[in-house]
């Protein structure tokens, strides 16, 4: 009995041995070193790049009218004005070029007699321009006639109103019997395959935009990555801010959307970065435990600065590359041996 209990002891003083010599298992991550910036978070709404209030060409009863909901493209039409006054007028103009043209080939009969008269001088001059000047008065109303008849056609064509660009009916202004006037709101089509973010930016955080620059969106606390496609020239008087446009994955989102867009603040520079779970505050201070070529853990002040996702920016007596503990720190002491694993180690083993 007393021999089983002795070497118990034994065992245990040997495995307690073991592990000190192996040190304490930590988790370790790399001090990463990259250009960071000031930044700071707007608000945004998601809009189309292509809606517009449908108006009227023409003047009229509304016919019919396509529902809201209704998806249309350049070859569907929304709306129909009665075209009946306008066939009628399409009618008269058409009995009206006939007339011209009997009229016009009468006069061309009469000018062609009296020049073979005036060979003969057997007419005056004077009967024969006045017939050759009511045979060009009779073209140039046959002429305006014909422009009238191609307007009132062209009218009749605009009496279907038809989508200017693919999209989706998303308010009715007028209803089916209604008479509306010519470039009265009737229907608005919203695009919402092509949707950017319009975001007001302060004007001293807007110089430090361009063209492509990525930046990141958020909404309901998820992160995504747009594009700025176009800062505007123009500063707003009254805000002191500048207008933005960005671009981004259309299938997450809806027109009107609220979203939030992260710019730049400050011109970038080259920071140090840690996990934030790398950092360990005691006594109002911070702390990285960085792991020693001989295996040791060595505590590190640091001053904590912009954050990047995961990462903070930290400055003190670090260097890119050096290994730091982001698990297991806690109840480490300065100068502990430990036995570092890597996070993808740590998974493995859990």
């Amino acid at each position: 009995m007393q021999f089983h209990i002795v070497l118990t002891l034994v065992l245990l003083l040997t495995s307690a041995v073991l592990k000190a010599e192996k040190g304490s298992p930590v988790v370790t991550d790399l001090v990463q070193e990259k250009p960071l910036m000031n930044t700071l978070w707007v608000p945004g709404t998601v809009i189309s790049r292509n809606h517009a209030r449908i108006a009227a060409e023409v003047s009229g009863r509304i016919e019919w009218i396509a529902d809201v909901g209704t998806h249309a493209d350049e070859t569907v039409g929304l709306a129909q004005v009665d075209t009946a006054a306008v066939t009628l007028e399409i009618k008269e103009l058409e009995v009206e070029i006939k007339r011209l043209q009997v009229e016009i080939d009468y006069q061309r009969r009469k000018v062609a007699r009296l020049r073979e008269m005036d060979k003969r001088k057997n007419v005056s001059r004077e009967l024969l321009e006045e017939a050759e000047t009511e045979l060009l008065t009779a073209r140039q109303d046959l002429n305006k006639e014909r422009l009238k008849l191609q307007r009132k056609q062209l009218e009749a064509e605009r009496a279907e109103i038809k989508a200017p660009f693919e999209g989706t009916v998303v308010e009715r202004y007028v209803r089916k019997g209604e008479f509306v006037h010519e470039g009265e709101d009737v229907l608005k089509l919203v695009d919402a395959d092509h949707l950017e973010i319009r975001a007001m930016v302060p004007m001293n955080a807007a110089r430090y935009l361009d063209s492509g620059q990525k930046v990141s969106l958020k909404y309901d606390d998820q992160l995504f990555e747009g594009q700025v496609r176009v800062v505007l020239p123009v500063g707003d008087e009254a805000s002191h801010s500048v207008e933005i446009r960005v671009g981004m994955d259309a299938d997450h989102w809806f027109p009107g959307t609220p979203v939030r867009v992260q710019v730049p603040n400050s011109d970038s520079r080259t920071v140090l970065l840690v996990s934030r779970d790398a950092l360990v505050l005691r006594d109002k201070e911070v702390y990285v435990y960085r792991v020693t070529a001989e295996g040791k853990a060595e505590r590190v002040r640091v001053e904590t600065g912009l954050g990047d996702g995961a990462l903070v920016s930290v400055v003190g007596k670090l260097n890119a590359g050096d290994r730091v503990i982001i698990r297991g720190a806690e109840r480490l002491k300065d100068g502990q041996a430990v036995m570092p694993l890597s996070p993808a180690d740590a998974l493995s083993e859990s």
